[in-house]
């Protein structure tokens, strides 16, 4: 088993209940956190920091109200509903590259739109996928996941 630590900072306030056994959770509440700062070390020297999180729990169901994010020259929204173990995010983020070093002196702009499946191990499909910056755009489609799940035939 590998061990994740992280550093976590901020106020939560609610009440979200757990219950079930193994893969079928089940939830009942909602739970705020406010000025909540995240360091996991694969991000160090930066931190994820977002002002409000409002995340709410039905039955099988989470949801995740859009919320403003910063992560370094990096700030946007995301929103999360969906089931337990598999739902969709939708992700929107500006960065500003610094003046002094910038290939792309217009910001990049990145929306996404992705489905999360952590039923059998982690996938991450890319339902949708734009970057822009400047006159420049790109656009992709795909999925990212461990080689041993990756089978075409393993996705729904």
């Amino acid at each position: 088993m590998r061990r994740l630590t992280s550093t976590v900072r901020g106020q939560v306030g609610g009440e979200l209940r757990l219950s079930g056994r193994g893969l079928a959770p089940r939830c009942t509440g909602q739970v705020r956190f406010d000025d909540l700062a995240l360091r996991p070390p694969s991000l160090a020297p930066e931190v994820l920091q977002a002002g409000r999180v409002d995340l709410s729990c039905s039955g099988t169901t989470l949801a995740m109200a859009r919320a403003p994010w910063r992560l370094g020259s990096w700030r946007g929204t995301v929103d999360l509903a969906g089931p337990w173990r598999h739902p969709s995010a939708n992700l929107e983020a500006v960065q500003a590259p610094p003046a002094a070093r910038s290939l792309a002196p217009d910001p990049i702009q990145l929306q996404a739109k992705l489905d999360l499946d952590g039923r059998r191990g982690f996938r991450l499909a890319l339902r949708d996928l734009r970057v822009r910056s400047g006159d420049a755009t790109a656009r992709v489609r795909g999925r990212f996941c461990p080689s041993s799940t990756c089978a075409p035939s393993s996705w729904p």
